[in-house]
């Protein structure tokens, strides 16, 4: 019994100093090596049991993260005629991204709803480096927007079998289409290009067809 208590006593502490080197060893890695180490074990995985296991832990962190987190300002001088992008935009497209890149469709379309709401009443000037700076903003944006509802379109179908959406998820889709809406028309009232027509063709796509 001692033995067997001292070769448990001694696992144990193996396992201990294995897990304390490998946190050592991610605390002191860079960024960029840490991304090289996780695509070679994710490239490796062949059963898909870490991807899994990886997709489970990222949308776990996620959502309470979203649940804390408020969405910032995203743009300033909004009420000039050069607005501009403020930091905090690209923080929340790292973290829409993020978000959908872990499967959760849905929730990061309900984060760039928040984008075209704040985007409303924005006056574009392109011919101004502050406007191209804008521009190029908002095409971002509505690129992610393509991106999330092809992933949407994704989830709501089944080996090419259409799938009733939940109500909660059609939902989440009505409320983007009435602020790309508010949007389309304040842009229109304005004078100015709608910087979201891309997104909002596909969601009108989106709602007819799985809808």
């Amino acid at each position: 019994m001692e033995m067997v208590a001292n070769r448990t006593t001694g696992s144990l502490a193996k396992v201990a100093h294995v897990n304390l080197m490998t946190d050592t060893t991610i605390a002191n890695l860079s960024p960029d090596a840490l991304r090289t180490v996780l695509r070679s074990m994710l490239a490796a995985d062949q059963d898909g049991n870490l991807t899994s296991t990886l997709q489970y832990h990222v949308q776990k962190y996620l959502l309470t993260d979203l649940r804390r987190a408020s969405v910032p300002i995203l743009f300033s001088n909004t009420s000039s005629a050069s607005p501009t992008p403020t930091p905090e935009l690209a923080n929340l497209r790292k973290r829409i991204l993020s978000v959908l890149g872990s499967g959760l469709a849905f929730e990061s379309i309900a984060l760039l709803a928040e984008v075209v709401r704040q985007s409303r009443n924005l006056s574009l000037n392109e011919s101004s480096a502050e406007g191209e700076e804008l521009a190029d903003a908002l095409a971002a944006v509505d690129g992610d927007l393509v991106q999330a509802l092809t992933a949407v379109k994704k989830v709501v179908t089944n080996n090419g079998e259409r799938k009733r959406m939940p109500a909660a998820q059609k939902q989440v889709l009505l409320e983007l289409q009435r602020d790309l809406e508010d949007c389309q028309r304040m842009s229109q009232a304005r004078g100015a290009e709608f910087m979201f027509e891309r997104g909002a063709t596909m969601l009108a796509g989106v709602l007819s067809t799985w809808g």
